[in-house]
């Protein structure tokens, strides 16, 4: 992930032959909540999407902030202003991930199944309190319930009035010129490579990484697919040799029901459309 969006982005700006030293030009703020209710759509529209990938476990946060951007930019009439500084850029991913993060609950909460990295530890946690999550967990421990609906209300209002006052201050760093941040960012990236996996391999994978996708973005390749890929790639993997495990080999059974068959002619669906839409572009 950091060498698929860091380095290649570093890339790109040592890549430029003449570098711009001058400071970017900041949007004038306008209030937290005037943008809001500017953004309003976009919000709803981002927070649905990211509460419906917190609902699939194993998806995170990754695919949901890359769905949620892609899905703004599609509906966008203007989609040549993202990345260019539209706030609707920075808005929906936020909105995705903060979403996402929670609606990761539900299937840990109703089902016993972590939807994420952080639920995962969270349910490490009740089971140490002999604490089961799953269907009955609601009637054997409402006080646990509870407690955690009044965290996690309590918790947004607190990042509210917080981010009320300091959003102001956090739009000055965009008038950090480019070339000043980003050997800053390139050497916490090997840093933080190096603190997870201390080895010389885990760098020379990351680098040799980030160029690979800076040329899938030097050709427009989009890389939300990359990535879609590295995070749902290993569960569907186990998951189809577990299905083929079950039923002795035989493929067949990823047809039989009715659920399957629905899905694989939604997946048929999806790709027929892209392609005409493809064919319609050029």
């Amino acid at each position: 992930m950091i060498g698929v969006f860091t380095l290649s982005e570093a890339f790109l700006l040592v890549e430029q032959a003449v570098v711009d030293r001058k400071a970017p030009a900041v949007m004038k703020y306008h209030g937290l909540l005037a943008e809001c209710l500017r953004l309003k759509w976009s919000l709803f529209r981002s927070s649905l999407i990211g509460t419906l990938i917190g609902l699939l476990p194993g998806a995170g946060t990754y695919v949901a902030n890359l769905a949620a951007y892609r899905f703004e930019k599609k509906v966008a009439r203007d989609r040549e202003l993202f990345g260019k500084g539209d706030p609707r850029g920075l808005i929906s991913p936020e909105a995705a991930n903060s979403a996402c993060a929670f609606g990761a609950f539900f299937p840990l909460m109703a089902l016993g199944i972590p939807g994420s990295a952080t639920t995962a530890v969270l349910h490490g946690t009740l089971l140490l309190m002999n604490v089961d999550p799953g269907p009955d967990f609601c009637r054997n421990h409402p006080e646990i319930i509870w407690a955690l609906i009044a965290s996690m209300a309590l918790g947004n209002i607190l990042l509210l009035v917080a981010n009320i006052k300091l959003a102001q201050f956090f739009s000055k760093l965009l008038a950090v010129p480019g070339w000043v941040v980003m050997p800053m960012i390139v050497v916490v990236s090997f840093v933080s490579v190096y603190t997870v996996s201390p080895s010389m391999i885990s760098l020379l994978l990351m680098v040799i990484i980030g160029f690979f996708a800076y040329g899938l973005r030097k050709f427009h390749y989009p890389l939300a697919p990359l990535i879609l890929g590295y995070v749902l790639g290993k569960p569907f993997e186990d998951n189809f040799r577990l299905a083929l495990a079950i039923s002795g080999g035989d493929g067949w059974v990823l047809l039989q029901s009715g659920t399957a068959f629905t899905l694989w002619m939604c997946i048929l669906l999806g790709v027929l459309i892209k392609m005409a839409v493809i064919r319609k572009g050029r």
